[in-house]
């Protein structure tokens, strides 16, 4: 009950206090004599002039700029840190990207599996010219390789008769085989007058190393690499072929041992 007089003693105060705001509150509006209300004219805007000083870089200062390292951000002459491997690669997808967007709508599916292709031909022919492979086993096979004892790694070659065993494989017509024994032997003659140091489990490569000479390094070098073809690679050698390379080791010796 108390509460609700309070509320209403305090609405009746509101009630009186708000109309003696409203009509403290006074507008004062000009009118012309014919009792128009007079608009108040825009305040017009003051015209700045104020003087400008325009400011001028010095040519000294700049020059100066351009003449210290650590403002140069030019890039021009590539990274050097990018191999050659990257710059070739870079290259190719570069004009790729150009003939692909001069293509014809649809064609660039086509393009791009034609570059696949022709430079991945490209990568195989290196890769078989560099190792010497014979392409022509990609499509007849490999021949049938016969195991023999003679490992030019593994058997001491010092226990060998060379002489009697390459002609024994000549009369069997294993000119393969003739190869290897002719490249053991070339071994054990660059052994035996202290050229090279023969060991069990040394690679050819280590043995081309030991060579001082630098006519002799690259000549058996020759010789190494044509016998690895051979026997490795498979390379088909019949009569005729033997006889070029037995010439190849004969002229190598007769030139070392002159």
């Amino acid at each position: 009950m108390k509460t609700g007089k309070i509320l209403f003693i305090l609405f009746l105060l509101f009630a009186m206090i708000v109309p003696g705001i409203q009509a403290g509150t006074v507008l004062t509006v000009k009118k012309d004599s014919a009792g128009a209300v007079v608009k108040k004219a825009p305040q017009a805007l003051r015209r700045d002039e104020m003087h400008l000083h325009v400011r001028e870089f010095s040519k000294e200062a700049l020059n100066a700029y351009r003449r210290d390292k650590d403002f140069n951000y030019d890039e021009k002459g590539g990274d050097t840190s990018v191999s050659w491997w990257e710059r070739f690669w870079g290259w190719v997808w570069e004009h790729f990207r150009k003939i692909r967007l001069s293509a014809v709508p649809g064609s660039a599916t086509f393009w791009k599996g034609f570059f696949i292709v022709a430079f991945s031909a490209v990568i195989i022919f290196i890769i078989v010219k560099l190792t010497g492979m014979d392409i022509t086993l990609l499509f007849k096979g490999r021949p049938k390789v016969v195991e023999v004892p003679y490992r030019e790694s593994l058997e001491n070659i010092h226990e060998i008769s060379f002489d009697e065993e390459i002609e024994n494989a000549i009369g069997n017509h294993d000119f393969r085989l003739a190869t290897r024994l002719l490249y053991l032997k070339t071994l054990k003659r660059l052994s035996d007058s202290g050229r090279i140091k023969w060991e069990l489990d040394k690679t050819n490569s280590a043995y081309i190393n030991e060579l001082k000479h630098p006519v002799q390094k690259k000549r058996f070098g020759m010789l190494t690499r044509e016998f690895e073809y051979v026997w490795y690679g498979g390379f088909p050698v019949d009569l005729p072929v033997f006889e070029r390379i037995r010439n190849t080791f004969l002229d190598f010796n007769r030139e070392v041992y002159r």
